[in-house]
């Protein structure tokens, strides 16, 4: 049990590091008290008290949230990139400003 916990848990998420980004391997991290709470009630049958049960579900709902985000941040930056490609940017009024007073307009 010492070599599982001790050699091959650094090891997986070194692993997990070199293959993907480091938002998806905290989001699984944060993601493990509540799953290993479901398992554990599912396949050990062991009992859960209400402190348990919230903490795991802050857990949840923490990880969900940053999620969300991640998928919110990742659609912005796709209809940015997409309206700059077509050139239909909307320029805020001082942005309008700033350019036209630099003589940038029409570059």
């Amino acid at each position: 049990m010492a070599i599982l916990s001790a050699a091959l848990a650094p090891g997986l998420i070194f692993q997990a590091l070199a293959l993907t980004g480091v938002n998806n391997v905290i989001l699984v991290g944060r993601l493990e008290p509540p799953l290993t709470l479901a398992l554990s009630v599912w396949l050990l049958k062991e009992r859960v008290n209400i402190w348990e049960f919230l903490g795991a579900s802050a857990a949840f709902v923490g990880g969900s949230l940053i999620l969300v985000g991640i998928f919110l941040s990742q659609v912005g930056s796709r209809r940015q990139s997409s309206s700059i490609a077509s050139g239909k940017v909307n320029f805020t009024p001082a942005q309008q400003q700033i350019e036209t007073g630099m003589g940038f307009k029409g570059m």
